[in-house]
């Protein structure tokens, strides 16, 4: 999980808007690389959603696997985002006491364990 460090006790997953041109799934792979320094041998999607109820604006959430980790390549706007690793258990316990600064973290993260222990 990539977080910010502007708060301690909210976290969020990280994200970012695609680039003109490309899928939801490149998009996914290039921001878990560059804010994370990670790449995924495989990534399934989890699901598009609404951001809000009217709005045509939507999140694509991920299951990445079969990670390698890399260094982190932050824009100078990203520097203040620290990666922090935490057990999938310590994570869905964040997430259901409301630790999460936006929506799209818990989602993921309780459709993740579904397909995790399935």
């Amino acid at each position: 999980m990539v977080t910010s460090e502007r708060s301690s006790s909210a976290r969020s997953l990280r994200d970012g808007p695609r680039s003109r041109g490309e899928t939801p799934d490149e998009c996914a792979r290039r921001e878990l690389r560059e804010e994370a320094g990670v790449t995924a041998q495989t990534l399934r999607s989890l699901g598009s959603y609404a951001i809000t109820l009217n709005s045509t604006a939507r999140i694509h959430l991920f299951l990445a696997e079969g990670l390698t980790c890399g260094p982190q390549q932050l824009t100078p706007s990203e520097e203040s985002l620290t990666l922090v690793w935490w057990p999938m258990q310590d994570a869905i316990r964040a997430a259901t006491e409301g630790r999460f600064l936006l929506q799209g973290g818990p989602l993921a993260l309780l459709l993740a364990q579904q397909v995790v222990t399935a």
